[in-house]
């Protein structure tokens, strides 16, 4: 399947004609039932989508959620796909870049998402989140290293960063990544990090353009799963090629799951 964030188009009918350009050339499928296109128009030129492999996946009818126009910044697809005899909600999601606030709003209304009756307990939730995981390594530090530890202040931090004033000087001090958004996504194990939960190396999705610039590199690209989904989890990695570099300012996330795993989780639930 290909969760998909950042399509620019217009106006709603050219992202329809885009997604269904990108399932032909793909030889994906995009249509969760005849004539509709699995893809939400976001209110800002930029909206998501799913595509996935016809001879495996199928849509679930009657699951399909949109958010986007007049709700969201950009825009968020939700839905359940039938995989091998399993069915599993996915969702993709582009949260905006400027507004913390927003951010931490939006969150909110992704938690209802993954906990509305339409989704299942097999939930795998990706997208581009443009905040940081809260997630915490066993050693109970954060996954992601603090990307601002020793920066020279920078307006740009004003759009991802929350900080304290000395009280005798207001001087800026201890400015830090804010992972709020995070935090509704993880409260009381919601979801899952995939990516921070295999403990694996430390793989950045964005800065590779300007890795010098204010923000360094970062991993804002991520694969929230539900607790069922995570022990079936292999795999979840940024795709760091030379095409991929060139071609985007973040790289495609690879998250890769052991689907008679996951039904013997489910089977057991």
């Amino acid at each position: 399947m290909a969760l998909l964030q950042e399509i620019y188009a217009p106006d709603r009918a050219e992202l329809m004609t885009r997604v269904r350009s990108l399932a032909r050339e793909t030889g994906l499928e995009c249509e969760y039932e005849p004539g509709n296109v699995a893809a939400a128009y976001g209110s800002h030129d930029m909206h998501a989508a799913v595509l996935w492999d016809p001879e495996r996946v199928s849509p679930v009818e009657g699951t399909w959620r949109f958010y986007g126009h007049g709700e969201l910044w950009h825009a968020m697809v939700v839905g359940t796909v039938e995989i091998d005899g399993i069915e599993v909600s996915v969702a993709s999601y582009q949260a905006p870049s400027l507004g913390k606030s927003t951010r931490v709003n939006e969150s909110e209304r992704l938690v209802l998402a993954a906990t509305s009756g339409y989704t299942r307990d097999a939930l795998i939730f990706c997208g581009d989140f443009n905040s940081l995981s809260n997630a915490r390594t066993t050693a109970g530090e954060f996954y992601d290293p603090e990307p601002y530890t020793g920066k020279d202040p920078d307006p740009q931090q004003v759009f991802q960063c929350l900080w304290d004033e000395d009280p005798a000087t207001g001087e800026i001090i201890n400015v830090r990544a804010d992972r709020r958004p995070a935090q509704s996504l993880s409260y009381g194990g919601l979801l899952h990090d995939a990516a921070a939960a295999l403990g694996g190396t430390w793989e950045p999705t964005i800065g590779h353009w300007y890795p010098n610039g204010p923000h360094g590199l970062r991993r804002i690209d991520l694969a929230w799963v539900s607790t069922a989904v995570l022990p079936a989890i292999v795999g979840c990695s940024p795709v760091v090629t030379d095409v991929a570099r060139k071609a985007s300012d973040h790289l495609p996330l690879r998250t890769v799951v052991n689907v008679p795993e996951l039904r013997t989780r489910l089977a057991s639930r």
